[in-house]
């Protein structure tokens, strides 16, 4: 499996690329930010390929900076690195297509596995992330009301989008048109008084409307 570096610390950034080729991963390259990465034309990739970068304070640069390095089969995915744990951190990080969020104390070979883990499709997360929801589950069901009544479309739908799945996946897999789960997300958006797709995924998940999302902690 093939992995790339995109971290400010030149130092950090060719000690973990020393760790992981060690480890049997391929560092196909190694620089300072994600659109400074010199990798190679994606119709010759024959491997999934993961981008390790840091969570900046503004993910929307971020998100501009992967999408010239994304292709239509999926093959390229991204996992951040942050040094505390926020669950609306996580959320956006999934929202912009991101498949990890870990935390810079992640041990190497933890590291690896998440890596490996991520290549072949999955998310992964930090352990405390279930501490994190449980949490937040407790203090919305002390002071919010009764939970909203759903459909079974808006209820199918959102448990999709709380895997993280774009809308174009959600209607293959549900066998709906994009339009209809455009106007089933907007529904859950009015339903639960959220503004946005990801507070959507959230909130299914804290109020126990969905299940979990089946991903992968370290």
């Amino acid at each position: 499996m093939a992995v790339a570096l995109a971290l400010r610390n030149a130092l950090y950034r060719n000690a973990l690329s020393d760790s992981l080729s060690r480890l049997g991963h391929t560092v196909a390259d190694a620089a300072p930010s994600v659109d400074r990465l010199e990798l190679c034309p994606l119709a010759s990739r024959k491997e999934p390929m993961v981008v390790l970068t840091e969570a900046p304070s503004t993910l929307k640069p971020l998100a501009r900076a992967l999408e010239p390095l994304r292709d239509d089969t999926g093959q390229l995915r991204c996992v951040m690195l942050e040094e505390k744990f926020d669950l609306f951190r996580l959320a956006d990080c999934f929202s912009i297509g991101c498949h990890g969020f870990l935390l810079t104390s992640i041990p190497i070979e933890a590291l690896s596995c998440a890596l490996n883990f991520v290549a072949s499709g999955h998310r992964v997360y930090p352990d405390n992330l279930g501490e994190a929801l449980n949490g937040w589950r407790r203090n919305n069901l002390e002071h919010s009301q009764s939970n909203p009544k759903l459909t079974d479309r808006e209820r199918h739908v959102g448990a999709e989008l709380a895997q993280g799945h774009p809308n174009k996946v959600i209607a293959r897999d549900l066998h709906l048109s994009e339009a209809s789960v455009k106007l089933a997300i907007q529904a859950l958006q009015r339903k639960l008084g959220v503004r946005n797709r990801t507070q959507v995924a959230v909130a299914l998940v804290v109020r126990g409307l969905v299940p979990t999302p089946c991903t992968r902690d370290f």
